[in-house]
Order: C-alpha cells, then structure tokens, then sequence
C-alpha cells in the first residue's frame, strides 16, 4: 500500500535515531575541545601529505636494509627546515584553494 501523498511521511525508528545522532555530532563540533582536535589532526595531516607528495617519503629508495629509519629522519628535518624557513621568511607555506565562485566575487569586486 503506497502512502497518502498528502500526508507527511512518520519517519521509522532507525532515521530517528540517525537523526538524533546527526543532531548530536554536529553540535559536539561547534565545542571549542572539538575544534582544537580537529586542527591538531589537520596539522599533523598536512604534514603527512607533504612528506608523502612534495619529498616522495613514499618512494624511499632503502625497502630492505637498515638505512629507510635513516632516510626518514632526514625527510622529516628537510620538512622542520623547509616550515622553519617559511615561517621566519612570512611567507605562506601553502595557498588556499579558492573556488571558482569566490575567484569571480573578488574579480567582480
């Protein structure tokens, strides 16, 4: 039997309690506990995507022998140099992606 299609459908059990569920994380992400996590794991994050991508950690040249801890050592001081230098310059480690929308606001502007 389909529904009345004037009559608004009850939700079940199940999306109720997915909802409430929702409900609850996205107001647990408006704590400020919540938003300082969340940056420290954005931090560390970047910093494993740019030895990933911008050093080639993934690609380490020693599979086999005692030598890959050494090589990860110096990535990661090439990586504090590389940061230290932007930060003591000023200048921006990385550029923030702006969409295509906002590029056409500012340009408009």
């Amino acid at each position: 039997m389909h529904p009345h299609p004037l009559r608004p459908r009850q939700p079940t059990p199940n999306q109720r309690q997915i909802h409430e569920a929702l409900h609850r994380v996205h107001s647990a992400q408006e704590t400020t506990e919540w938003k300082e996590q969340c940056a420290m794991r954005a931090g560390v994050e970047g910093v494993i995507s740019q030895a990933a991508w911008a050093v080639g950690l993934r690609r380490y040249r020693y599979c086999v022998t005692d030598k890959a801890p050494r090589q990860h050592a110096l990535t990661a001081a090439a990586i504090n140099i590389g940061r230290a230098d932007a930060w003591l310059t000023g200048t921006p480690y990385a550029s923030t992606c702006t969409s295509r929308i906002a590029g056409l606001q500012t340009a408009a502007d």
